[in-house]
């Protein structure tokens, strides 16, 4: 049960990104039946792969502590072969992200204002 479990959630995570991978395709490329789409597969499989790493170091008494190093390490696998594989996988963001604008104003009366917040 956890073994599917795991699965399913290495796909719904993977299809945040954009893959369209099943857990079909997921449970035949494991079996080593050929598949149509390899690389949403690979980056699903990357998944599996990075967190396996981060339990297996949590679970040893040898393994790394969660830290930076260990996140780095789990990124670099997670990008593997895969979509981002040219944006420095495995290292820091170096820029910051931006998000856009927001569009909404507390005068809008289609959002409530926060508690703290009487209007007058």
């Amino acid at each position: 049960m956890l073994y599917s479990a795991i699965r399913k959630e290495a796909l719904l995570t993977s299809q945040i990104e954009g893959t369209q991978a099943t857990l079909t395709d997921l449970f035949d490329e494991e079996a080593g039946i050929a598949i149509s789409n390899t690389d949403d597969v690979e980056e699903v499989t990357n998944y599996l792969r990075a967190s396996r790493l981060v339990q297996d170091n949590l679970r040893s008494p040898q393994g790394l502590p969660i830290s930076i190093r260990l996140l780095c390490e789990a990124h670099r696998l997670l990008l593997a072969g895969a979509r981002g594989s040219a944006k420095q996988p495995g290292e820091l963001r170096r820029s910051q992200t931006g998000s856009p604008p927001c569009l909404v104003t507390w005068n809008d009366s289609s959002t409530p204002p926060p508690r703290h917040f009487h209007l007058s």
